[in-house]
């Protein structure tokens, strides 16, 4: 077997796949870095849905939709702090619907997503 050289166009090793990203909200479906996952979107979610979730059903994966990102998953040991952090001051409410109504200027809309493996996942949509 000959030698050949990393980066030529005949290496067996291939450039770093460019990561899917978020082209629109609302989101139609999940991935991660293996591909696109069976999942379906379900119903919209509240402050109050959420912390039920993770009180109840903990753990709960969050994952982040912003345009022109790829999806930002939240890994298990971290979820309840990224809500107490950075979700529930930045929830959607309908009083208050303008996005200057939300400090640093976004606000996410949640939906639960329903996993083919029963796996219960939080997706978030950022809005700016």
């Amino acid at each position: 077997m000959r030698d050949m050289a990393i980066g030529s166009l005949e290496s067996p090793v291939s450039a770093p796949l460019v990561a899917q990203r978020v082209t629109r909200l609302p989101l139609q479906n999940l991935w991660d870095d293996n591909g696109s996952l069976e999942a379906r979107k379900g119903r919209a979610l509240s402050a109050s849905d959420i912390h039920s979730f993770l009180l109840r059903d903990r753990p709960v994966r969050f994952v982040v939709a912003n345009v022109d990102s790829p999806l930002l998953w939240v890994e298990l040991p971290d979820s309840f702090l990224f809500w107490n952090t950075q979700v529930r001051v930045h929830l959607y409410e309908p009083a208050k619907q303008n996005v200057s109504d939300y400090s640093n200027g976004y606000y996410y809309v949640a939906h639960e997503w329903h996993l083919a493996d029963g796996e219960r996942i939080i997706g978030l949509e950022r809005h700016q």
